[in-house]
C-alpha cells in the first residue's frame, strides 16, 4: 500500500510532544453525509467496504457499520447518549447513507 503521508511536524507543548501529519488534499477529503444534534456523519474519500460512517462531536469519534447490519464498530469518547442517538439516526437514514456512499465511490 502506498504511503500517502507527505510531511510530519513535531511540536513541543510544555512536557507533551505532539505530532501533526500533513496529507494530500485527496487523502483528507471527508464528505459529510449529514450533521444533526451536533453529530457529524461522514466517510473518508478513500474509505473501504463494508459501508460505514464515522460520527464525530468535537474530538470524540465513533464508527458505525451500515451494512450488512447497523452496529457500533468502535467508540472513542462519545457519550453513551450520543452513541445511542447516532445508531438511531443511522437506522433512520440508512438508505440515504448507502446512496451517498455509492454515489461518491462509483
Amino acid at each position: 500500500m502506498e504511503n500517502s503521508w507527505l510531511n510530519m511536524i513535531v511540536c513541543h507543548c510544555g512536557d507533551k510532544k505532539l505530532s501533526l501529519f500533513l496529507r494530500s488534499k485527496k487523502d483528507i477529503d471527508m464528505p459529510t453525509v449529514f450533521e444533526i444534534f451536533g453529530l457529524r456523519f461522514f466517510f473518508f474519500s478513500e474509505d473501504h467496504d463494508p459501508i460505514h460512517v464515522h460520527v464525530v462531536r468535537g474530538d470524540d469519534e465513533a464508527k458505525i457499520a451500515v451494512v450488512p447490519e447497523i452496529e457500533l464498530v468502535y467508540n472513542h469518547g462519545l457519550k453513551a447518549q450520543d452513541v445511542k442517538r447516532a445508531l438511531k439516526l443511522v437506522k433512520m437514514y440508512k438508505d440515504e447513507i448507502i446512496a451517498a456512499w455509492n454515489e461518491y465511490h462509483d
